[in-house]
């Protein structure tokens, strides 16, 4: 934390890390400061040590740990997108209630400067009444023929595309900032073919949509094979007043 925050509003105390490779695992902990090292991610989360867990899995590995960390009476931070079903996150948050913990999905830009200081400036009403949202995230890092076929391209593990993995970003940032959702618009994917395998090809899909929050409307282009584009996640939020707020990440 102090690494990205300082001061630090607090300095955790890092017990236990888990991982599937033992040689791994034992290397990371050293190298990140980790009192101890699980190949077991039920036993790191029953060790008594542990009062938070900070669940940075692939998405199919969201609905165990979680609910078993609410049931040890665990804080939980979880990895986005929360689950790959509204059945999943629904089970997850019920546990986590019923437990009484403090919870959170990893909505990491909601800390970002830029971003916390967009939310001053909407609820202070410096640029007036939102009347336009847009919300863009784009990617190239599938472009490449060559890329392998790893878990974020598999639905049984993702859940979900380009949509769960960078839209989950921007629609908590549309929420964040402007408001809730009150309805959604879609238009069908642009699908592109990647080779998986030697003489097999897959789909992945680019997406546009849109979002109404009251009167403001918020088109989302989101894509994992936006050329030319390493990592462009930003905002452009227009208000009554002729002013525009713009916030991005090259």
């Amino acid at each position: 934390m102090p690494i990205f925050f300082y001061p630090p509003p607090a300095k955790p105390r890092l017990v236990a890390i888990f991982g599937r490779s033992e040689a791994r695992v034992r290397e990371a902990a050293g190298r990140f400061g980790y009192k101890k090292y699980y190949t077991s991610w039920e036993d790191l989360i029953k060790d008594p040590e542990v009062e938070i867990v900070d669940n940075g899995l692939p998405n199919n590995m969201h609905h165990d740990p979680c609910i078993l960390a609410a049931e040890q009476g665990k804080h939980i931070i979880c990895e986005k997108p929360l689950a790959r079903t509204g059945k999943e996150a629904e089970e997850m948050y019920r546990a986590a209630k019923k437990a009484g913990i403090k919870h959170m999905t990893a909505f990491n830009y909601r800390f970002v400067p830029a971003i916390k200081l967009a939310k001053q400036l909407i609820n202070e009403g410096y640029i007036g009444k939102i009347l336009q949202f847009r919300g863009v995230y784009l990617q190239e890092w599938i472009m490449d023929s060559n890329f392998p076929l790893v878990w974020r391209l598999r639905k049984d593990i993702a859940g979900s595309g380009v949509l769960g993995d960078l839209g989950s970003h921007v629609i908590d940032l549309t929420r964040f900032l402007v408001g809730e959702i009150d309805s959604l618009t879609s238009s069908p994917p642009w699908m592109v073919r990647i080779p998986v395998s030697a003489g097999r090809f897959g789909l992945h899909p680019s997406s546009l949509g849109g979002l109404a929050l009251g009167r403001v409307s918020s088109p989302l282009p989101l894509s994992q094979m936006g050329l030319g584009v390493m990592h462009r996640p930003f905002i452009i939020a227009t208000g009554s007043k002729s002013l525009t707020l713009i916030t991005k990440n090259n």
